[in-house]
C-alpha cells in the first residue's frame, strides 16, 4: 500500500503547478480501506484514461510510462483495484 500510494502521490505533484493543490483522504471501512489522492491539475486526456494502468510510453520528461501499471498489479495482488475518477466526482483510487 506504500509503494501504491508514493506512486499517486509523486504523479499528483507532478502534475501539479506550483501553488496548486494535492489532497490525500485515507479511510477505512472494517478491513477495507480505500485511499483517493486527487490534485489540481488538468488531468489525464480523455483518449488516453483507458490505457494509464498498462506499460506504455510517458508523457512525461524522463517518464518511464510503468509507474500506474505496477500500482494497478500491486492493488490486485492485495486485493484491492486501482482506478483513475474524476476528481469531481470523488471515488477511491484503491478499495
Amino acid at each position: 500500500m506504500l509503494l501504491i500510494t508514493f506512486n499517486r502521490v509523486k504523479n499528483a505533484l507532478e502534475a501539479t503547478l506550483d501553488g496548486g493543490l494535492v489532497s490525500i483522504d485515507l479511510s477505512n471501512e472494517g478491513q477495507e480501506a480505500s485511499l483517493l489522492v486527487s490534485d489540481s491539475g488538468e488531468g489525464g486526456p480523455v483518449e488516453l484514461r483507458d490505457q494509464l494502468f498498462t506499460p506504455v510510453g510517458s508523457r512525461k520528461s524522463g517518464g518511464t510510462g510503468i509507474g500506474l501499471a505496477i500500482s494497478s498489479q500491486l492493488a490486485t495482488h492485495i486485493g484491492g483495484s486501482h482506478r483513475y475518477v474524476d476528481t469531481n466526482t470523488p471515488a477511491p483510487f484503491l478499495s
